[in-house]
């Protein structure tokens, strides 16, 4: 069914998506309206030629580009110069299928400007939707230009893919266990989810909206229906989202408070989350990001978190840590006479992980830890004094996942998780989780 869909979206008719305009490309763009071809006889020999190419090129003077190619033999380095200047101008004038054409002839011959051709080679197949041919030219392009400038650039717009697409559709389907001695909790999710950009410049804006469903199989059958729209933006390393969401509760018997969501068949519109955050290229191949986010996920619940993730490349292999700090405020627990009431939480989290992608696969291995520690309100009757222990909390897990793009604008991924809960005041636990997603987009 999967690839069916893919398979039915190859059929709807895709725009070529062209950036902004720069001034170069704006001045070829015009020029080339109103000047005729040079006359082939006036092109002269080899020399001559590739002279005048680079000229007409410097001038912003796009005619070049109809140029019959010389008649006489041309040296392999006159050759290269030619398919350079070919290759810069069809990509400027956005003819990517000459582009790549050019700059793949001026690969296989080799010269002074391989950077250039490199680079502009890797975005030529960027236009077109070659994601694998894009994964395989940034690792040559790394071996062979550590220190370019335009390395910070290529990694950053490949890992985040942040090329704005017009429209995206995901289905996704989870399934979430948690296990321990006298509980057992497992939660199934569908979501359905749309989304749509815009772009101006260097600022991209994104609006999607969502619906999922919860089940528990064990309590329920339709427990939680819960909808959510969010805004994005986007500037250059600047990132802000906004949330909204509702939920509406229905057939839900024998949960914990710490499930229930409003009452039985009634709509709870209590679900908000901002967060900002800013990424900031530490070198060629190192990326930080900082993180701030604000969010309440149900009457009662209130959290904030920080957190921060450092990626860097080691040969072909893109590694990854992390950390977050959260704070969690409760109140949906009545306050005991007798004993302190459970009123929040403390939550530090740590990550390490490892991505690799072959062609069309991608592939990824990780570590988590968490803690947790519980915090009290004291009890109403401060005469008795009773107190209770804060239970610690400890997970350990590990993760995996496999990513698959058969075009490039469908993905299906994979991930799975396991991991042992350690507690200092209750009995220990495991979690398991996995889940599968479907992506469209253009």
């Amino acid at each position: 069914m999967i690839f069916l869909a893919c398979l039915l979206l190859a059929l709807i008719p895709l725009e070529a998506r062209t950036p902004p305009v720069p001034p170069k490309i704006a001045a070829m763009a015009s020029a080339s309206k109103v000047r005729p071809p040079l006359s082939p006889a006036k092109l002269g020999g080899c020399k001559t030629y590739v002279d005048s190419v680079a000229n007409a090129f410097d001038r912003d003077e796009p005619e070049y580009l109809e140029w019959p190619l010389p008649v006489e033999e041309c040296t392999e380095a006159q050759n290269y110069r030619i398919y350079y200047y070919r290759g810069m101008g069809s990509y400027f004038l956005s003819s990517w299928g000459d582009a790549l054409l050019y700059f793949g002839l001026a690969k296989q011959i080799g010269g002074p400007e391989d950077e250039q051709v490199l680079y502009y080679l890797w975005r030529t197949h960027g236009k077109l939707g070659d994601s694998p041919e894009q994964t395989q030219l940034i690792w040559e392009f790394y071996n062979r230009f550590p220190q370019s400038s335009h390395l910070g650039n290529m990694f950053s717009e490949w890992k985040t893919d942040t090329r704005p697409s017009l429209w995206s559709l995901s289905m996704t389907n989870s399934v979430s266990q948690s296990e321990s001695p006298g509980y057992s909790s497992t939660r199934i999710r569908d979501q359905f989810s749309a989304s749509i950009g815009q772009s101006a410049g260097n600022h991209r804006f994104r609006e999607s909206v969502a619906l999922s469903i919860n089940t528990d199989p064990e309590t329920r059958i339709f427990g939680e229906w819960q909808g959510n729209l969010t805004g994005e933006y986007r500037y250059k390393g600047l990132s802000a989202n906004l949330n909204w969401g509702s939920t509406y509760a229905r057939a839900a018997t024998a949960i914990s408070a710490l499930d229930t969501v409003g009452t039985p068949g009634t709509l709870s519109v209590d679900q908000y989350q901002a967060d900002i955050g800013y990424s900031l290229d530490l070198g060629k191949i190192v990326n930080t990001e900082f993180q701030l986010q604000g969010i309440h996920p149900r009457a009662g619940w209130t959290m904030a978190s920080f957190g921060q993730s450092l990626t860097t490349l080691a040969g072909e292999v893109y590694l990854q840590g992390t950390w977050t700090v959260e704070r969690h405020w409760m109140s949906f627990f009545p306050v005991d006479s007798l004993f302190p009431t459970l009123n929040g939480q403390w939550v530090g989290n740590l990550g390490a992980y490892a991505f690799y992608e072959l062609g069309k696969h991608g592939f990824s291995l990780g570590t988590e830890y968490r803690w947790d520690k519980e915090t009290y309100a004291p009890a109403l009757d401060t005469i008795l004094l009773l107190d209770v222990t804060p239970n610690v909390g400890k997970t350990l897990a590990a993760v995996a996942g496999y990513s698959f793009r058969p075009a490039a604008w469908c993905d299906v991924d994979f991930q799975g998780k396991w991991g042992h809960v350690y507690n200092s005041e209750t009995a220990d636990g495991r979690v398991l989780q996995f889940y599968i997603a479907l992506s469209l987009h253009r």
